[in-house]
């Protein structure tokens, strides 16, 4: 909760304590407690800028758990490699970041435990976008397209929301490959299923397909508590958030080439 608040130091505190308490308990249910600890304490170090101590954390939870064939700590593991890419790609480690993310793939592929498939989601995702940072947009379409392809009828909330996010990249990458028809396309995909329901923390990527779609000449206009599309939203994107009224206009390219 407090890392949620982006309250990170003092998250920081309640985790050490959790992990300096029970490390080394052979109870299952506080392994499992010490495991999402260390991965909730590498968030608030990662959160802190303290990257290298982050993956410290990390590792102690891969050298504990990572080796061990039961499933019963694949999330802790799961979300322990996906931090580590993290942590990388803050250190500008982006080839060993995407080197993390495609372990989670390669190791746990077919998992139907929704916290892995979350983790695996994720990772796919964050590939794309590290692709993205070195331009190669080509290895970064296909990234997205994975995530599309593999949980497009997820009915996992949080997997729901990753895919209409790599819906609205993969538009990005089809602009920058000069394939805006496509780009097109994927917005408005991107739309529809933001439309459908989504977290606060999607607001950005759907005022973000919201704005390309109607920068490429799609003109429409989105106002909080106005109407998209023909009907009222159900709620604004900014989702309380600082909203600056008009998300988008008629004349010229907003957001993000």
């Amino acid at each position: 909760m407090l890392n949620e608040l982006n309250r990170h130091s003092d998250a920081l505190g309640a985790w050490e304590e959790i992990v300096c308490r029970f490390r080394g308990s052979r109870e299952k249910a506080l392994e499992t407690l010490v495991a999402n600890a260390l991965v909730g304490l590498a968030v608030a170090l990662i959160a802190l800028n303290r990257h290298r101590e982050a993956l410290t954390a990390l590792d102690e939870v891969l050298n504990s758990f990572g080796k061990s064939g039961s499933r019963a700590h694949h999330g802790e593991v799961a979300a322990a490699m996906v931090g580590r890419g993290h942590a990388l790609l803050a250190l500008n480690h982006v080839d060993k970041a995407i080197s993390a993310w495609g372990e989670v793939v390669d190791r746990f592929d077919g998992s139907d435990s929704p916290r892995v498939v979350e983790q695996v989601a994720s990772a796919l995702v964050n590939v794309g976008a590290a692709h993205v940072r070195l331009d190669r947009m080509e290895r970064a379409l296909t990234a997205f397209d994975e995530v599309v392809q593999r949980y497009a009828e997820s009915d996992v909330p949080f997997v729901r929301e990753v895919v209409a996010s790599a819906f609205v990249s993969r538009a990005n990458v089809l602009v920058a490959l000069q394939r805006k028809n496509e780009a097109l396309a994927s917005w408005e995909e991107a739309i529809r299923r933001f439309e459908a329901g989504f977290s606060s923390e999607a607001a950005e990527p759907y005022c973000n397909a919201l704005m390309n779609k109607a920068g490429r000449g799609a003109g429409i206009v989105a106002r909080c508590g106005g109407t998209l599309r023909g009907r009222r939203p159900a709620r604004c994107p900014c989702l309380g958030r600082e909203c600056p009224g008009e998300h988008v206009r008629h004349s010229g390219a907003v957001g993000p080439i």
